[in-house]
C-alpha cells in the first residue's frame, strides 16, 4: 500500500483489514484506536462470512466500484498479494491445488478478473491484470458464478462436500431468476452425466431446492418420467419425498410430482429397478 501511494491510514488499513474477519476484534474498536478513515477502509474490505462465496463476492465487488480511492488501493493491494503468491507457488498448477481454498479454479478466475475489470483505476492495474491471466488464463466468457458454484458443490465429496451443497442450497434460495436458470442448467448437464455418481447428488439436490422453484420441481418431474438409471431415480423419488413431506410450504408443482410419481410406480419395470 506504501509503495503505490496510500497515505497513513490506508497503510494502517492495510495492516488491520482481516481483523474483524478472522479474529474477535470488532470495526468499533478499530475505529476507537485509529479512527474513522481507517474504520471505513477496514470496513470496505470486510466480508459477511455468513453469507454464500458468491454473495459475499459480488457483494465484494459492489462495494470496491463504490469505494473511494484509498479503499481501491487497499483492497488491489490485497488481492494483488494473493496473485503474487499463486504465481510463485509451483504447486498452482496441480489439480489439487485449489482444494484447500472455498471455491474451485473457476470461481476464482471469475473472482479475479472481476476484480481486475473494477480495479481498473488502481496505480498497478496493468500488473494485477497480467498476473490474473498469468495465473488463471484469459477472461472466460461470461459465466454465471452461480452456475459454477453449484457445479463446484455437487461434483464435492465427502463433509467438505455436504457442506458445499448446504451453501448452494442457500445461494439458490436467495438468487434472482436468471441465477436459478443458471444453476439449473448446471443441473440438467450433471444429471445427463453418464456418470451417476455425478448425477445423483444433482437429482437430490433438487429436493433441497423444490419447495421454493417451479425450475426445481420441472427438472425432477423430468428425471421421474424418463430417467432408466435406478441410483438416479431413487435419488429423485427422494427428493420428491422431501418436497411432498412438506406440501402445505407450497411446492408450486405438487400435482405435477405426485403425477409423476404414480406413473412410475406404474411402470412396473422401471419401479422393480428402484
Amino acid at each position: 500500500v506504501y509503495q503505490y501511494g496510500g497515505n497513513e491510514e490506508a497503510v494502517i488499513a492495510g495492516l488491520l483489514h482481516d481483523l474483524p474477519e478472522d479474529t474477535d476484534i470488532t470495526l468499533n474498536q478499530i475505529r476507537g484506536a485509529f479512527g474513522e478513515k481507517v474504520a471505513a477502509i477496514v470496513s470496505g474490505l470486510t466480508e459477511n462470512k455468513s453469507l454464500p462465496w458468491v454473495m459475499r463476492k459480488r457483494g465484494s465487488i459492489a462495494k470496491y466500484q463504490a469505494a473511494n480511492d484509498n479503499t481501491r488501493l487497499v483492497a488491489g493491494a490485497d488481492k494483488l498479494t494473493a496473485l503474487i503468491g499463486f504465481a510463485r507457488d509451483p504447486t498452482s498448477r496441480e489439480d489439487t491445488y485449489w482444494d484447500r481454498f472455498n471455491a474451485s479454479q473457476s470461481l476464482q478466475a471469475w473472482y479475479y478478473h472481476s476484480l481486475a475489470h473494477v480495479l481498473a483505476s488502481i496505480p498497478f492495474a496493468d500488473e494485477f491484470r497480467q498476473l490474473t491471466a498469468q495465473v488463471f488464463g484469459p477472461s472466460p466468457p461470461n459465466e454465471n458464478p452461480c452456475g459454477l458454484y453449484v457445479e463446484y458443490a455437487l461434483k464435492k465429496r465427502g463433509e467438505r462436500g455436504s457442506d458445499n451443497r448446504l451453501e448452494a442450497r442457500t445461494l439458490w434460495l436467495n438468487a434472482e431468476d436468471e441465477d436459478r436458470e443458471a444453476m439449473a442448467a448446471v443441473i440438467d448437464s450433471l444429471v445427463a452425466d453418464v456418470d451417476a455418481e455425478t448425477a445423483v447428488p444433482a437429482a437430490s439436490f433438487l429436493g433441497f431446492v423444490g419447495k421454493s422453484s417451479t425450475i426445481a420441481d420441472a427438472r425432477l418431474i423430468s428425471i421421474l418420467k424418463n430417467e432408466t438409471r435406478p441410483a438416479v431415480l431413487a435419488a429423485a423419488l427422494v427428493a420428491t419425498e422431501v418436497i411432498l413431506s412438506d406440501a402445505l410450504e407450497g411446492s408450486p408443482s405438487v400435482q405435477g410430482l405426485l403425477t409423476a410419481r404414480e406413473a412410475l410406480a406404474g411402470d412396473k419395470a422401471r419401479a422393480a429397478q428402484v
